[in-house]
């Protein structure tokens, strides 16, 4: 993904998906492959389903709540990223 190459990188992710569906950091790395794409409200759904994993990590509840905004769900990022902010002013 880092180096461009997004069709072998989802292959990947597809294939580890399939042999360990609960790999940790997998809905991550799945949220900034669609955020490469440009998909950020599919982005949005792995960033939140990583929280499911690590619901304390301020650097993904900034990265959700960005996604949500550059999807146009402002309302919904507004809570999510007040809190990010009262965690990390």
């Amino acid at each position: 993904r880092k180096r461009g190459e997004i069709d072998a990188a989802e292959k990947t992710i597809e294939r580890l998906a399939k042999v360990d569906p609960l790999f940790p950091s997998l809905p991550l790395e799945r949220g900034q492959l669609l955020e490469t794409r440009g998909d950020y409200a599919g982005a949005a759904t792995a960033y939140r389903k990583a929280l499911d994993d690590r619901p304390q990590d301020t650097d993904l509840k900034l990265r959700l709540g960005a996604a949500l905004v550059t999807a146009g769900r402002v309302d919904e990022a507004d809570s999510l990223l007040r809190e990010v902010l009262k965690e990390r002013p």
